[in-house]
């Protein structure tokens, strides 16, 4: 993909992800903040996240670090996400407030059809896959 397509797709992406967030915030939705919804592998949880996802975190949090456990998110460690600007749509709707459940649901599944959209708009092959897996992944070009 040209830059040019590659830095239009981010730009969307993150323009999608500030919406999606201001709609989770309305929901009110609490957080502890105590890491226990981000902790996927604890809560027996795979997060997945597009190709187009995982190169936009990679842009805003770096390559995976090579210290952390395979099977876990490197970018979550000391239970803080160290990926909060780039994180992918997984992670900014998955809350453990069971009054949101039905609100994240309907979220998650607006949302990512409107990030398969964004792959279909701009003809880039769209792969949904284990984010973990993934970004530890060579970046596809």
């Amino acid at each position: 993909m040209s830059a040019a397509t590659r830095a239009t797709l981010h730009q969307e992406l993150a323009a999608l992800y500030a919406a999606l967030d201001t709609e989770v915030r309305a929901t009110a939705v609490r957080c502890d903040l105590r890491g226990v919804c981000c902790d996927f592998e604890k809560a027996g949880h795979v997060l997945y996240a597009t190709d187009l996802e995982v190169d936009f975190a990679r842009d805003h949090g770096g390559a995976a670090p090579p210290e952390a456990a395979a099977d876990a998110c490197p970018f979550f460690q000391r239970n803080q996400c160290h990926l909060r600007e780039g994180r992918p749509l997984g992670c900014r709707v998955y809350f453990c407030d069971p009054a949101y459940a039905e609100a994240m649901h309907d979220l998650a599944e607006r949302y990512h059809r409107r990030v398969v959209a964004l792959h279909e708009a701009h003809g880039v092959a769209y792969r949904y896959a284990p984010f973990v897996r993934t970004i530890r992944e060579e970046p596809r070009t």
